[in-house]
């Protein structure tokens, strides 16, 4: 049987080793988060069109609704004879 030295044991997959538990120990109650900052690209340009689906969709579902409002009442008058 071969065995392993201690970078073989880290990438072996479940592999646990002292360092890897200890690391993991003291790393408990810190943010995984610090010294990281978010990138953003300074040549991005906000798109014109930003918002305007919100207003695309809000008109289909109220194409909608009308058109299922209309069939509900042509169907209730139907009835009503």
């Amino acid at each position: 049987m071969k065995q392993l030295n201690e970078n073989q044991l880290s990438q072996v997959s479940g592999g646990l080793s002292v360092s890897g538990l200890l690391d993991f120990i003291r790393g408990i109650g810190h943010s995984r988060d610090e010294g990281k900052v978010d990138w953003t690209n300074p040549n991005t340009q906000p798109s014109n069109g930003y918002g305007l689906g919100d207003i695309a969709g809000g008109a289909v579902v109220a194409i909608i609704g009308a058109a299922v409002a209309g069939i509900n009442y042509l169907v209730k008058s139907s009835r009503a004879k």
